[in-house]
């Protein structure tokens, strides 16, 4: 009987998880960002709804300040910041600490791109960089990038 010899064609081996993490290259570490300053222990009485909003127009002003991207619009960061100081109203008594870190974790920081030529195209500069943050968190490097 003749038997006849057939070529068995071998599929690659597969790799493990070890092996592919030790063919990446090494992750890039993130640059820190500077910490916002921490919030000192701060209470406000408020005693009805024109206190309430005085107050939220106070902290809208005081948010921008340490950087974050609290609504352009006046109106809109008021009623905004106005829902966080009734969330933390205790009577008439408002932990604007509680506030002004609560506002710290759900608004987040202002995009700020340094080096713009013409000053006028500072905001369209931040908003393309915002834009580009987004894309890659949702996963589209190639947006992200441009």
């Amino acid at each position: 009987s003749e038997r006849r010899r057939t070529r068995t064609r071998r599929t690659p081996r597969q790799k493990n998880d070890a092996e592919e993490k030790a063919e990446q290259p090494p992750a890039k570490k993130p640059t820190p960002r500077k910490a916002l300053p921490e919030v000192e222990e701060e209470t406000a009485e408020v005693d009805g709804k024109e206190a309430i909003n005085a107050l939220a127009v106070r902290l809208v002003a005081r948010l921008r300040e340490r950087g974050l991207a609290v609504a352009d619009d006046d109106d809109a960061a008021r009623k905004q910041i106005g829902g966080y100081v009734m969330t933390h109203k205790r009577g008439t008594t408002v932990d604007v600490a509680a506030v002004i870190r609560q506002a710290d974790v759900d608004v987040g920081r202002r995009v700020h791109v340094d080096n713009v030529e013409c000053p006028d195209n500072q905001g369209l500069a931040n908003a393309f960089k915002e834009l580009a943050n987004y894309e890659f968190k949702v996963g589209d490097k190639f947006k992200g990038a441009a």
